[in-house]
């Protein structure tokens, strides 16, 4: 029994351990490459095969060869662990080490560029070119992409984009081409206000660089919006279509890209002195003396949309009959929206109005005069958007919290009215017309917020005279309300019918 129980043992133990066993893994190489990813044409390049892991010297000594391709043909073959190269073409090439030991062969590939020029590519759609940089390198450019996401409002995005070419300042030093795609012509707008104001030691010369705006819009429309840029930069501006990328990465100069644009028919303009606007047009070259000194797009759009904001919000309350807080009201919290986006800043405003009533509700009990009662209505208002401030931190928001103090500290203005409401016509009163006002200012910031509105202002500044001529219109209507004929619809029935 004894000797049954141990040959079990035995049996079932050596299997047990057998399972435990490790699998011996064969020794396997694996080839790497230290090097650049990119190169200046006539500089030497240093391929170095030492971090590649290699199996023991038992299995033979192992060799390395290196082929060099360019456009999917083999141009060289060396040999060695290191590899010393001049190349003499500028291009994009593929390095592919070979490395033989124990009788088997391990391949890796690596791509490099060998440019001469350097090229910005400013975009906010990086799916329509996945490839350019590649296009770029078999020219002979070597390509940096910046890739620019819109914020909430544009002031958020202006400050975004200037930032993203801080970050970027050494490259874009260096380039020979900015090529500026983007949808709007904010990213060329935001990188002139970043040149505009660097500082002394991080300045430097656009002399000698190919500016291009790449846009799918009608080009005479598109140089409107341009020509402030220039003013600012005192730098020709290429205005042009995306058929000509190809042209632009073989061109050595300006001048030679332009003769390649007429040679091929491609549609372009210069954006230069001769492009200024009429001295008949005095709004939009005062816009561009602005922006020559430095003052931002947004903020110049901004003071241009107040005539149009004061226009809908008097038609509103003439022609229609919307019951608001008055004119400033709405109009500043139409700016508001501007400033901190309509999201933010309509939450805000409901903060803003929440806070108004829970304030009034607990000073009641407490015996003040009017003014010193709003005088502290106001210092809580102020300390209430410290929680506003935290949860859009916390939310990890895209806005310039800098710019948004003043707008909200504005806002808090409309609590004074909403009481005044409260107190004269009830709760339900007040928060009709809370809701009017907000209405109307609705209405009015989708109006200058539309792209087609933004442009038709940007290019011609004097449009602003058109809202300025109906305020007189408005101002000699006589007539009945829209909202009236609802209100006496019965009324005027009988009249007729008399």
């Amino acid at each position: 029994m004894k000797k049954w129980l141990w040959l079990s043992y035995v049996f079932f133990g050596g299997f047990v351990w057998a399972q435990d066993i490790p699998e011996v893994q064969p020794e396997v190489v694996i080839p790497d490459i230290e090097m650049v990813d990119s190169a200046k044409l006539g500089s030497e390049v240093t391929f170095d095969a030492s971090p590649s892991k290699l199996i023991s010297n038992e299995n033979g000594l192992p060799s390395f060869s290196w082929l060099i391709f360019k456009n999917g043909e083999k141009i060289d073959t060396k040999f060695g662990k290191i590899l010393n190269y001049n190349f003499i073409e500028v291009g994009r090439y593929i390095i592919k080490l070979n490395i033989k030991q124990g009788g088997e062969k391990y391949s890796v590939e690596r791509p490099i560029t060998i440019y001469n020029k350097k090229a910005v590519f400013v975009t906010d759609n990086e799916d329509d070119f996945t490839n350019i940089d590649i296009s770029a390198a078999q020219k002979g450019i070597l390509l940096k992409k910046i890739l620019l996401i819109n914020a909430d409002t544009s002031f958020s995005t202006e400050s975004d984009f200037i930032y993203k070419f801080q970050e970027n300042l050494d490259f874009i030093r260096a380039a020979d081409l900015l090529i500026f795609t983007s949808k709007s012509n904010l990213g060329l707008s935001a990188f002139a206000q970043f040149w505009k104001k660097l500082s002394p030691d991080n300045a430097f010369d656009l002399k000698g660089k190919t500016i291009v705006r790449i846009t799918d819009a009608v080009l005479k429309k598109e140089l409107g919006l341009i020509q402030p840029v220039y003013e600012t930069l005192h730098q020709p501006i290429v205005l042009t279509s995306k058929d000509a990328l190809t042209q632009l990465f073989e061109a050595t100069a300006l001048g030679d890209f332009e003769e390649s644009l007429k040679s091929r028919g491609n549609d372009y303009l210069m954006v230069d002195d001769s492009s200024k606007p009429s001295s008949w047009l005095p709004l939009k070259n005062l816009m561009g003396y602005f922006a020559k000194n430095g003052v931002a797009l947004s903020i110049i759009y901004l003071l241009l949309s107040v005539p149009f904001l004061a226009f809908i919000i008097a038609f509103c309350r003439q022609f229609i009959g919307i019951s608001t807080f008055g004119v400033f009201s709405p109009l500043m919290l139409s700016l508001s929206f501007m400033v901190l986006g309509l999201q933010f800043g309509l939450s805000v405003f409901f903060m803003v109005l929440l806070a108004s009533y829970v304030i009034r509700a607990f000073f009641e009990r407490v015996e003040l005069l009017y003014i010193p009662r709003l005088a502290l209505l106001m210092s809580f208002l102020a300390l209430s958007f410290f929680l506003i401030l935290a949860l859009a931190l916390y939310m990890g928001t895209s806005l310039n919290l800098a710019l948004t103090i003043f707008p909200m500290m504005v806002m808090s203005t409309i609590s004074e009215k909403f009481i005044a409401s409260q107190t004269k016509e009830g709760l339900k009163n007040a928060i009709i017309a809370a809701l009017e006002t907000i209405l109307v200012a609705l209405l009015a910031y989708m109006f200058v917020d539309w792209d087609w509105v933004k442009d038709m202002i940007l290019r011609t500044p004097e449009w602003i005279l058109v809202p300025m001529f109906g305020n007189v219109v408005l101002g000699k209507f006589t007539g009945l309300r829209l909202s009236e004929y609802m209100k006496f619809k019965s009324l005027l029935g009988d009249e007729t019918q008399e």
